[in-house]
């Protein structure tokens, strides 16, 4: 078709000379952007010609000790042979070694290994990670911009070493460590690497939109989704009908007005953004030789440019949510845990000073907790509504409907307190 053509003679090429122009890739990642954007661009006209429509993507559940299926265990073995190669390459499948490590709407991950009799030259990897996404995909922009950014951030040496991918996934490295427990969030050794690493993420200038529609781009549309689900969802459905009862199209309304009203008072600045910093996305290697690589932020799914008050305050919140609860409703909520703003503080100087600025005045503290703690609402209402949809579209054993009424009564409870955090 001449449509594809044109895709792949022009688009790329143009896109990611702009890239290399602006110093973000050189020659090579040039060329190895260009194949992403052409399989992804391709893979997204075609979605598009086919009147394709998927669901959104959820947050990932954790399944260990699963055997993978032939045709996962077929299709890693040749994903592994083409994109890693050295001794890949020749590997006989009776060799090659999978296991399942994670699972979910957005990510199937499984380490994929060479036996030890194989051996295996030190410039090579033994051990890589297949991550295949979800089967099915509501936004086709999601992969193509995601796979962008997670090439640029390999790039960048700011991520896992991308080996390969195609439209079905992506072979990276391997990093020996473990997530992050919710508990050890509150750790200010942790908490101020965390900043560290965020303000890192948020100083990047990255190919995307720069303006903030991605917040309201995702609220308003899994809103109008939601209420849909919500009128037609049967009357004995008691959470349901709880949400429905909360009318969260007026409620959303009164939202862009607090956030109208923050952001007249307080700088609230617009930065490349990892949208779901939780304690799952964040890796720790306790081994490492280096301080300034024990943890690595993973899983760039919602990356966007937003504004800098919800990554921050998005991170806060994951304080109180432990997602590792074996039974239903698979999660647990303690307020508690939430930082006070004694560790709030020592976050923002961190964080801060990072980002070049040492000296940092108790006004400028006070406007951060603020325009922080008011975002906070923002990350309430969007994974509100994220689990509402995924109370029809998911088959993960979670209690949606309790994580729905949960992350919305803490949302009119923060909006009951925000007077507490006004910085004058």
């Amino acid at each position: 078709m001449a449509i594809f053509s044109f895709i792949d003679m022009a688009i790329p090429r143009a896109v990611t000379q702009h890239l290399y122009n602006l110093g973000l890739i050189d020659k090579f990642g040039e060329i190895h952007v260009r194949y992403l954007f052409l399989q992804f661009l391709r893979f997204m006209i075609k979605r598009l010609l086919s009147h394709v429509q998927g669901i959104v993507f959820g947050k990932r559940t954790i399944k260990m000790g699963e055997n993978p299926s032939p045709e996962v265990r077929k299709k890693g073995f040749n994903m592994c042979k083409d994109s890693v190669g050295g001794v890949w390459t020749d590997l006989p499948e009776s060799d090659f070694q999978i296991q399942t490590l994670s699972g979910g709407l957005t990510n199937y991950m499984y380490l994929c290994s060479i036996p030890d009799h194989i051996e295996v030259p030190d410039n090579e990897p033994r051990t890589v990670l297949l991550r295949l996404y979800g089967s099915f995909v509501k936004q086709t922009k999601f992969l193509l911009q995601n796979s962008v950014v997670f090439a640029l951030m390999s790039e960048k040496k700011m991520g896992p070493k991308l080996y390969g991918m195609n439209t079905e996934g992506r072979i990276e490295e391997y990093i020996p460590s473990r997530c992050l427990t919710t508990v050890e969030l509150q750790n200010p050794t942790i908490s101020r690497e965390i900043a560290r690493k965020l303000a890192s993420i948020h100083a990047l200038d990255m190919p995307l939109c720069k303006e903030p529609r991605w917040l309201f781009d995702t609220l308003e549309s899994w809103l109008m989704d939601a209420m849909k689900l919500l009128r037609s969802a049967n009357k004995k459905d008691v959470l349901l009908q709880r949400l429905l009862n909360y009318e969260l199209e007026n409620e959303y309304k009164v939202f862009l007005d607090i956030l109208s009203s923050v952001k007249s008072r307080v700088n609230c600045p617009v930065v490349f953004a990892h949208n779901d910093l939780q304690e799952g996305n964040i890796l720790y290697n306790e081994n490492s030789a280096d301080n300034s690589n024990t943890l690595t932020v993973i899983d760039l799914e919602y990356c966007a440019y937003n504004y800098r008050g919800y990554d921050i305050g998005n991170h806060f919140i994951e304080w109180c949510y432990d997602y590792t609860v074996q039974e239903l409703p698979k999660f647990s909520f303690t307020p508690e845990y939430f930082p006070s703003r004694e560790q709030q503080y020592v976050f923002f100087r961190a964080y801060l000073a990072a980002s070049g600025k040492e000296d940092v005045t108790d006004k400028e503290l006070a406007e951060i907790y603020e325009e922080v703690n008011t975002f906070i609402l923002g990350t309430h209402f969007l994974w509100g509504l994220w689990s509402i949809l995924q109370t029809k579209m998911s088959e993960i054993p979670f209690g949606y409907r309790e994580y729905a009424v949960s992350r919305f009564e803490a949302y009119f409870d923060l909006k009951k307190r925000l007077g507490s955090f006004r910085a004058y």
